[in-house]
């Protein structure tokens, strides 16, 4: 709406004053800049956003249409893009992923948005990426599925038929098993090492033994230019782990920390959502599938294997030679 770039304590000032957002955080301004900063990190060049000077930030006209108008963004809104997209996928998509700018221009001439003279394009994209990475890291599955480039999918079409070979599931059956049967000083190292790759450095660890985990004070720098204090709880369980666990570590930070839970299991559907809760302090979920994951992809625990590829070559011209 303003049309020029402006520092995250002028966004993080009109969100709340327009009700965008509501937080009871000392630092609602460091809260902004961390998840734009964190937006920019893990899209690189495709993220929505891009920093013109410290701490100030434009949309990135590349990735979102301008101008953009966003409708109120309370949960209900939220949920309005996401059946929105779920209902065009599954009337009109005929099982093939559909870019999102043309799933939300169905919506629209169907009514399922209202038009009003807004743009949808962005806000819609945002709430699908939001709802997949969200319930991933909380070892819960999207109706969802991205596909590259701006297409979207139902993660239903794809069900029993998954991109996960046997192989790579049995590898991942195995670092879990791995994990659990760890003793604490190694599943310490093993953690500390997935919270440095994604960012989390002047670790310091906490045991508590009743409870299979630990507790971790850190700083995640994000972006390496942001440092945001976390308070890191991980929890070595079989069982989910529920919203008391939430409500608990929510209460255990400081003022300037964010919390965040890692478990070798997965969260109940109560836990997402309080730790996603309005008006309340975020909470970091992680769960085993994760953590599995991000083990494999930064080789933590295991060893790539490469395998030469054999592929047919036109033959060797013949050569004469003349006496």
């Amino acid at each position: 709406d303003a049309g020029e770039p402006l520092h995250y304590g002028v966004i993080t000032a009109r969100i709340l004053e327009r009700g965008l957002w509501a937080s009871t955080a000392a630092t609602p301004d460091a809260t902004v800049n961390g998840q734009i900063s964190s937006d920019m990190r893990r899209h690189g060049a495709a993220s929505a956003f891009v920093r013109v000077e410290p701490g100030v930030y434009a949309i990135n006209d590349r990735v979102v249409p301008l101008p953009i108008t966003i409708a109120a963004t309370g949960a209900s809104a939220s949920e309005a893009y996401l059946d929105a997209a779920a209902t065009v996928l599954a009337e009109y998509a005929d099982r093939s992923p559909m870019h999102y700018t043309d799933i939300t221009r169905r919506a629209l001439e169907t009514g399922l948005l209202d038009a009003a003279g807004k743009s949808h394009e962005a806000t819609l994209y945002a709430r699908v990426v939001a709802d997949i990475d969200r319930l991933a890291a909380a070892g819960h599955r999207s109706r969802f599925t991205k596909h590259g480039n701006g297409l979207i999918g139902l993660s239903r079409w794809h069900k029993g038929n998954g991109d996960t070979s046997d192989e790579s599931r049995a590898t991942r059956d195995a670092l879990l098993d791995s994990l659990l049967a760890m003793e604490p000083a190694e599943f310490e190292l093993v953690v500390g090492q997935v919270l440095a790759e994604i960012g989390v450095d002047e670790i310091d660890v906490v045991a508590y033994h009743g409870d299979q985990g630990f507790d971790v004070r850190a700083t995640l720098n994000a972006a390496a230019s942001f440092p945001l204090r976390v308070l890191v709880q991980v929890k070595r369980w079989k069982r989910t782990v529920g919203a008391t666990e939430v409500l608990r570590i929510r209460e255990s930070a400081s003022v300037d920390e964010h919390p965040m839970i890692v478990t070798t299991s997965g969260f109940t559907k109560a836990a997402v959502a309080e730790a996603a809760s309005s008006g309340r302090q975020p909470v970091g979920l992680l769960a085993g599938s994760r953590l599995v994951s991000l083990m494999m992809d930064h080789s933590i625990g295991i060893q790539r294997r490469r395998h030469d590829v054999f592929e047919p070559v036109p033959p060797a011209p013949q050569l004469t030679f003349d006496n």
